[in-house]
């Protein structure tokens, strides 16, 4: 009997984080191919910070743990640790998909009520993290007007999304000016899909690479 453990790190991104004109901190998403027995994985891992300065002020921290399946990204399983200014939150969650189900659990305390802090979700196909849809993406043959359904999973709530490719501009970036599809996600339902009416949109590049700018 053999236990195969292979992991080599494929790409990683780095980002500048702003707010309006004025930076604010940094991002790095890397993505790592796993093979375990055999299985091949993928695991995304994001760690963005603010600045000494924005620390100041208002601390921002996020670090997370995402492991997908290599053919789709659809979801196994999830660490996330957030902080912003005093607001801390820290939860694993692993799917299920032969029983159809999500388990959550609560780690920002050390003591936690059962009941509370840990809560099985049910699910009815694939789920997907909201990080590993953007780099699913890539592997799709993105055309302006075409339109992308997902169950997206983020702490105890699924939402049911989609992504429209809206149109094609120009994006001026430290590096380069590219030609970048533009991708709104919108939730299915009635609310809106970011608190405070909040719009999202994604760039990527129009090559075949179709990076995430």
């Amino acid at each position: 009997y053999c236990t195969c453990l292979y992991s080599e790190i494929v790409e990683e991104f780095y980002y500048k984080t702003k707010f309006k004109s004025l930076r604010v901190g940094d991002t790095k998403i890397s993505i790592i191919s796993d093979n375990q027995d055999n299985k091949m994985n993928k695991i995304l891992t994001i760690e963005s910070s603010s600045n000494k300065f924005i620390d100041l002020i208002y601390k921002l921290r996020h670090f997370s743990t995402v492991i997908v399946k290599d053919e789709n990204f659809s979801l196994i399983a999830t660490t996330q640790k957030l902080q912003q200014g005093r607001y801390i939150d820290s939860y694993n969650a692993t799917v299920d998909y032969q029983l159809k189900q999500i388990y959550y659990q609560n780690t920002k305390d050390i003591k936690y009520d059962t009941q509370r802090d840990q809560l099985i979700i049910p699910i009815d196909g694939l789920v997907y993290d909201p990080l590993s849809i953007v780099y699913y993406l890539r592997q799709f043959d993105i055309q302006v007007g075409e339109k992308y359904s997902f169950t997206s999973y983020n702490k105890k709530k699924l939402r049911e999304i989609d992504l429209y490719v809206e149109k094609i501009e120009k994006l001026k970036t430290p590096y380069a000016t590219t030609d970048c599809f533009v991708v709104v996600p919108r939730s299915k339902g009635t609310g809106p899909l970011l608190k405070h009416q909040g719009e999202m949109k994604i760039w990527f590049t129009v090559d075949m690479n179709h990076v995430p700018i």
